[in-house]
């Protein structure tokens, strides 16, 4: 399904690990796109296939709630269950002359693309709404909005985008297909803050299989944390080494001698 909806000769390569896999998609574009074949590459380095081109740090970069602008500015993403919000900052950008406005809306410019690309990359789906930075111009705020809706044009799900709002808000619709990449991947727990502590504790537990190290592991005693992790290690044969709670001193008397225990009633 991947292959179908997504690759095109937008592509420059496809990597493929696993023999299955290669078997399947081989032939698969073979027949159905023979022009994009040369395009089909095979894995074949010991190293892991996600390390090798840092697929989980970009990963963990798109659950992060602030995203960096190569300007300077960034971009605070922030999902409620009625819609997302983001917020576009300028940060450190601060522009090449000494115009304001000109700024501020190369600024919003350059934000307009990296929200689509992040909408696309985290599957964002439902009411959207953008809080550029405030413009004087309408005829930048017609830009930013263009801009907006040209970075769409590439995006194959339903969407719409409305005008800019009195309060210089652009809302937006995307069609909901699937779970998003953080209801994926993450899952917020009472006793974890970070929805994605538990995720990567599992993730950084798995990884270990491949690498030499001690027959026990230590983790922290926080419930969840501790349930996920011996889910993990109990795969490979390994037990987690969990610190024993500190016992309850002894009742002494004020000499500093221990109370005999107390007799059994009869």
């Amino acid at each position: 399904r991947i292959i179908r909806d997504v690759f095109n000769e937008d592509f420059s390569s496809l990597v493929i690990d696993g023999d299955g896999a290669w078997n399947t998609i081989h032939e698969y574009v073979e027949a159905v796109a023979p022009d994009l074949l040369e395009r089909v590459h095979r894995y074949s380095e010991d190293e892991g296939i996600f390390d090798h081109y840092r697929v989980e740090e970009q990963v963990q970069k798109a659950l992060q709630r602030t995203v960096n602008l190569p300007s300077g500015g960034s971009l605070v993403i922030d999902r409620t269950e009625a819609m997302t919000v983001i917020d576009v900052n300028t940060g450190k950008f601060t522009g090449s002359g000494g115009n304001l406005e000109e700024t501020v809306t190369r600024n919003n410019l350059e934000a307009a693309e990296e929200v689509i690309r992040q909408v696309r990359l985290r599957d964002i789906g439902g009411i959207i709404v953008v809080d550029f930075i405030d413009m004087v111009l309408e005829s930048n705020r017609d830009l930013v909005v263009r801009r907006l809706v040209e970075c769409l044009g590439r995006d194959r799900t339903k969407h719409q985008v409305a005008e800019v709002t009195s309060l210089g808000l652009v809302q937006m619709t995307r069609k909901r297909i699937g779970t998003g990449l953080a209801e994926s991947l993450v899952s917020a727990g009472p006793t974890c803050p970070a929805a994605d502590c538990c995720c990567r504790v599992q993730k950084r537990t798995a990884r270990r299989r491949t690498t030499a190290i001690g027959p026990r592991t230590t983790t922290a005693r926080t419930a969840n944390v501790i349930e996920s992790v011996a889910e993990t290690t109990s795969r490979r044969r390994r037990r987690p080494a969990i610190p024993p709670a500190n016992p309850m001193p002894r009742p002494t008397t004020p000499h500093g001698r221990p109370l005999p225990p107390s007799p059994r009633p009869r």
